[in-house]
């Protein structure tokens, strides 16, 4: 394996990750839903750079590059700079074409993007712990006399130089560092769902689990961020309280779940004035919109 090849994949994919994180703070996006966009985005710059620094203090050094849990730290990042070129193509394709807007505010066309940005944080990750396994390996091989640039912990894990959790539930926080991981910006469905049910002393049942997908993981893309964990705790919080909150909601007369914007126009159509509803927004994945009738 080339060292000049896994230099080249890693600035590959860290000026991919740029352009990517630079596409959603542009103007014309600014007032979308994009925090869990940029939030990925900005992880996934900060494991890219710390894998670089790691990288860099080990380059050449062939007792790691030959070995196997080097060549599948390698195939992990080539995934990684695989999916952020492909994420990176369909944001300039719809930016090309003037549909980013468009598409960043329907639920169903933004489902592709959220896809693609669960698996940039699940790839990322991935990369992260198959270079923690390249940390031990290094010093079980005495390699340890080039971490002066404090590139590892004691553990022999690497450093953490995250902001940390976007959580402002302190149990929530709680929660998913204990039981996902304090580093963890995506947690997989079962997961998360057996860690809640455990802190929550609830057994989660098939209509709230079906309710807490529309929230929480509207692209059904198998993952949970923080990010949207800790918006729906906001509005459902505290952490303990969070399910008998929702199974009230669910059991509400005016909440009507997965209505459209149409049907509620002809469920609305002959109430009486000051009729209203809830349903769940279908431009606006994980957020309400309220359906009233008026005199205007």
């Amino acid at each position: 394996m080339d060292w000049e090849y896994v230099d080249q994949l890693i600035v590959e994919a860290t000026n991919a990750n740029k352009q990517i994180l630079g596409i959603f703070f542009q103007d014309n996006v600014k007032n979308r839903d994009v925090t869990d966009f940029v939030l990925t985005s900005q992880k996934n710059e900060s494991s890219l750079k710390r894998a670089h620094r790691v990288y860099r203090s080990w380059e050449k050094t062939i007792s790691l590059s030959g070995s196997l849990s080097f060549r599948i730290f390698i195939r992990s990042l080539e995934k990684l700079e695989s999916i952020l070129d492909e994420y990176l193509k369909t944001l300039q394709d719809l930016q090309s074409r003037n549909q980013l807007d468009r598409t960043l505010n329907n639920a169903l066309l933004r489902r592709k993007l959220e896809q693609l940005n669960s698996a940039t944080s699940v790839e990322s990750s991935l990369m992260v712990e198959k270079l923690n396994i390249l940390v031990k390996e290094q010093t079980d091989v005495s390699l340890t006399n080039k971490r002066s640039t404090g590139e590892f912990g004691s553990s022999g894990r690497l450093t953490n130089e995250d902001p940390g959790l976007p959580i402002e539930d302190i149990n929530g926080k709680k929660m998913w560092e204990n039981s996902l991981g304090s580093t963890t910006l995506m947690a997989e469905w079962p997961a998360f769902i057996k860690c809640l049910s455990a802190e929550t002393n609830s057994l989660i049942i098939p209509d709230q689990q079906r309710v807490l997908r529309r929230i929480l993981d509207n692209s059904s893309t198998g993952m949970v961020s923080a990010f949207k964990f800790s918006e729906f705790l906001k509005g459902f919080g505290p952490l303990e309280k969070c399910l008998a909150n929702l199974s009230l909601l669910i059991s509400m007369d005016w909440f009507h779940g997965f209505l459209s914007g149409e049907e509620t126009k002809r469920f609305l159509e002959y109430q009486p004035i000051g009729s209203f509803l809830v349903r769940f927004s279908s431009s606006k994945p994980g957020s309400f919109a309220l359906g009233f009738t008026s005199s205007v």
